[in-house]
């Protein structure tokens, strides 16, 4: 991705935030962490993973055509484990909006008109009534895409409310306009905000994301920015899909080289004639992975590896560093 269309004035402000870019190095599990419960609360399926007093609650956001399964996707619970090792529970549920696509409404920011925000701003206070938080725990929101602007729609309606929301990460997400116009905000300002962009993103415009999260950075907000850029696949990259060891890991690899995937030393074949990864890249290489039971994995392994528009675990370490400041700063409020 090129920058040098931005402004000067946003190329200086992407020089003040913390703008790293991935040496692809996917985090590995801290400590197993156990499956998460399911509930069904006011109607909708969340998974639970909240241990006794936890330190802060992640509320998790999928992306389109995803589901409350967000939390166990490969690259999610990688992330999570490293926050679960820590204390922090997590909560995860579904969109209303279920068919064509299923995906979270962010284009209205007044939880009387958005059913999901009113839905979320319950289940948070569902959870304080049933002791699994309470009303000081620290929140949270994470998530992917439709759902990392969701994370950020919530953060700040939460914020708005009162709540404790202490910070927001977004991967591969907008800034939804809905937050961003000064009638709505009312000088209520967003959350700080962990966000991770892809080079080669065919949905969400790094471009943009970093643009507006300078813009925010010079009003006051806290934003660390991360430009995931596109590495070599390896070998033992697939060890991470559970069941897989090394030796399968190679075969894997080993057929990727034969079916013109990568070649010998990982570099990607496919798609050089395009500027992004395209939409349509699951479709093009499910004849390429004859791996049935686990081609979605492989897929997603793929295309986090190819800085496309995919879920990563490998700023793991550092958005719980982030975190951890958060949690350091509100206490000292």
């Amino acid at each position: 991705m090129s920058l040098k269309a931005l402004p000067l004035r946003i190329l200086v402000s992407l020089i003040l935030l913390t703008w790293t870019q991935s040496d692809h190095r996917p985090v590995l599990a801290q400590t197993p962490m156990a499956a998460p419960r399911e509930e069904v609360i006011d109607g909708r399926g969340v998974l639970l993973s909240i241990p006794q007093n936890p330190r802060a609650i992640i509320y998790l956001f999928h992306g389109t055509g995803g589901s409350a399964s967000y939390a166990t996707n490969i690259a999610t619970r990688l992330v999570l484990e490293r926050f679960a090792a820590a204390g922090y529970g997590y909560a995860a549920t579904s969109s209303g909006q279920r068919e064509g696509p299923a995906r979270w409404i962010i284009e209205e920011a007044d939880p009387r008109k958005n059913p999901d925000l009113t839905y979320m701003l319950g289940l948070h206070e569902h959870l304080v009534r049933s002791g699994a938080i309470d009303a000081r725990t620290p929140i949270f929101s994470m998530g992917m895409s439709n759902g990392g602007g969701m994370a950020n729609l919530f953060g700040l309606v939460s914020r708005e409310a009162g709540l404790p929301i202490a910070g927001v990460a977004d991967y591969l997400g907008p800034f939804p306009a809905s937050m961003l116009g000064a009638s709505r905000t009312g000088g209520t300002a967003a959350p700080s905000t962990f966000v991770v962009v892809a080079e080669n993103d065919s949905l969400v415009s790094s471009q943009n994301v970093l643009a507006i999260a300078a813009n925010l950075y010079e009003t006051g907000v806290r934003i660390e920015t991360h430009l995931a850029t596109e590495a070599a696949t390896k070998p033992g990259d697939f060890t991470r899909i559970p069941g897989v060891d090394l030796s399968r890991s190679q075969a894997i690899f080993d057929e990727l080289v034969a079916n013109g995937v990568i070649d010998r030393s990982g570099k990607r074949l496919m798609f050089t004639d395009q500027t992004t990864i395209p939409r349509d890249a699951e479709d093009k290489l499910s004849g390429r992975i004859s791996e049935r039971t686990i081609q979605r994995q492989v897929f997603r392994i793929l295309m986090e590896t190819w800085a496309a528009h995919m879920m990563r675990s490998d700023y793991a370490d550092q958005q719980f560093a982030f975190f951890e400041a958060e949690l350091a700063r509100t206490k000292g409020r």
